[in-house]
C-alpha cells in the first residue's frame, strides 16, 4: 500500500487547517494510501517530520501556510529519493499558492489535487544553504511577515500586516552593496531587495510579474534608494502597480553573490532568515516534483525543449 506523510500547523492561519482532515483521510484512503497525520508543535517540527518519516513514504502533504511549506520544503531537500510534494493552503497569505492558481480552488478541488493531481519539477532557491521555495528578501516591510503576531493575523487578515509595515516608513535603512550576478556585476545603495521566483510575493501579483516556475532563472527585484521622499514614494506606488521607474531594477539570474557593509536581514518565504553581510543565493533547479494545477502545462512545456 502507498503512504502518504501529511505534516499540517493547527495554527496557521485561522485555524482552518483541521477543517480538511478528514476529507483529506478519507480521499487519501481511496486512492489507496495509508496516511500518517502529525500536527506541529512548535516551528521546526515540520522539518523533523519529514527528515523522519519522509524517506517511507510516497507522498507528502503540507497543510498549513507559506512558513509551514517553506519548513517541509527544506525536509525534503535532504532527501533522495524525494516523495511528491502537495500543499494545501491554510495560512494568512498564502503567496505561493496564489502564484500556481491554487488561491481561489474550492476545499474538495484542493483535496483532489492533492491527492491525485498531476506533479511538475520546481526550481527552489538555497541562501548560504538555507532553502526557500518561492522568496528571498531583505529590506523596507520585508521583515513584516514574521514581526506580526499569529493572533494580529488571525484577528485583523491582511490588514495587520498594514499596520505593521507602516512603522517602516518611518526607519528606512539604506544598505550599501556589491552585487555579483549572471551577466556582471553592481554596485549602489538599496533599500529592498526580492530574489523570487513566484507570481505572488505578500499577496501583490504586480510585484514579480509572470513567472515561469522550473527554467533554472529566478527574479531579482530591487529598489534603489531616493534622495527626496517623493521620489520613493512615486517608486514604491509604481511598483505595487506593476510599472518601470528608475529606482527599480530586475534582473533574471541563476546565482547571486551579495556582500554588504553591513549586517543584512534576510527573511525567506516571509519567516526570519539569514542575517549577515555576505549572502550566497543560488537556483537548485526543478529540485522538487510538487503537485499544482500547472501541472500538465509545465510538463509539456519541459517536453517542447526536449
Amino acid at each position: 500500500m502507498k503512504k502518504a506523510l501529511v505534516v499540517f500547523n493547527p495554527v496557521a492561519g485561522v485555524e482552518e487547517a483541521g477543517h480538511f482532515l478528514a476529507p483529506l483521510t478519507n480521499r487519501l484512503t481511496q486512492e489507496g494510501y495509508l496516511p500518517l497525520v502529525l500536527a506541529t508543535q512548535k516551528e521546526g517540527d515540520e522539518e523533523i517530520f519529514v527528515k523522519t518519516w519522509g524517506p517511507e513514504v510516497d507522498l507528502v502533504i503540507c497543510l498549513g501556510g507559506d512558513g509551514t511549506l517553506s519548513r517541509v520544503v527544506s525536509g525534503l531537500l535532504t532527501l533522495n529519493p524525494r516523495p511528491d510534494l502537495a500543499y494545501i493552503p491554510a495560512g494568512s497569505t498564502n503567496d505561493f499558492a496564489s502564484g500556481v492558481g491554487m488561491g481561489k480552488l474550492h476545499r474538495d478541488d484542493l483535496v483532489d489535487l492533492a491527492c491525485q493531481g498531476k506533479a511538475s519539477l520546481f526550481d527552489v532557491g538555497s541562501l548560504n544553504d538555507r532553502s526557500f521555495i518561492y522568496v528571498a528578501a531583505f529590506g523596507l516591510f520585508t521583515s513584516v511577515a514574521y514581526r506580526t503576531s499569529q493572533d494580529q493575523k488571525n484577528l485583523l487578515g491582511r490588514l495587520a500586516y498594514f499596520f505593521e509595515g507602516v512603522k517602516d516608513l518611518t526607519q528606512i535603512k539604506t544598505h550599501s552593496l556589491k552585487l555579483r550576478y549572471d551577466e556582471g556585476e553592481l554596485e549602489g545603495d538599496y533599500i529592498l531587495g526580492l530574489v523570487s521566483n513566484s507570481e505572488s510575493v505578500a499577496g501583490f501579483s504586480s510585484i514579480t510579474g509572470p513567472t515561469d516556475y522550473y527554467d533554472g532563472l529566478f527574479e531579482v527585484l530591487l529598489v534603489k534608494a531616493a534622495a527626496k521622499p517623493l521620489d520613493l514614494a512615486g517608486a514604491l506606488h509604481d511598483l505595487l502597480a506593476g510599472r518601470d521607474n528608475a529606482l527599480i531594477l530586475r534582473l533574471r539570474t541563476t546565482k547571486l553573490d551579495i556582500l554588504s557593509e553591513d549586517d543584512l536581514a534576510w527573511t525567506l518565504d516571509g519567516e526570519e532568515g539569514f542575517k549577515g553581510k555576505e549572502s550566497r543565493i543560488r537556483v537548485l533547479p526543478k529540485a522538487l516534483s510538487i503537485r499544482t494545477p500547472l501541472g500538465n502545462s509545465v510538463d509539456e512545456a519541459i517536453i517542447s525543449e526536449k
